[in-house]
């Protein structure tokens, strides 16, 4: 007899995808930190509240912002976020009405960056 077994991996599409996968001494590849972006909420006309998460060990060097801009390249970043039970939350102000904005949250230890998916909102018409 013969018998394949499968395995299907999926994938929630979305503009970007988490970064800085670590290879250990087999040379495999194990992901230590996992930044994950949340939805924007509280989205006004010219601001937006944006949060995330790590899962993972942060050491104390680790540094988290919020990177964000009109392009999937970003392009600005939030000041370093101080997590409250957790979750590291960005206030973003003098945004543009009715426009697309994508952002992610960003990790930096060292010279190693880990960043979330990037995700999008849209700011109210004024």
């Amino acid at each position: 007899g013969f018998a394949c077994n499968q395995m299907v991996w999926t994938t929630i599409e979305t503009v970007g995808g988490p970064s800085a996968e670590d290879t250990n001494s087999d040379g495999i590849i194990v992901r230590s930190l996992y930044p994950m972006a949340n939805a924007a909420t509280e989205i006004a006309s010219t601001s937006a509240k944006v949060s995330g998460k790590v899962m993972g060990d942060l050491p104390d060097s680790a540094v988290v912002k919020m990177a964000y801009g009109t392009t999937t390249s970003l392009g600005t970043e939030s000041a370093a976020l101080t997590a409250v039970k957790g979750v590291y939350t960005a206030e973003l102000s003098s945004l543009s009405a009715a426009t697309k904005y994508y952002y992610r949250l960003e990790v930096s230890i060292g010279t190693d960056k880990y960043v979330s998916e990037t995700r999008d909102f849209t700011t109210a018409a004024s």
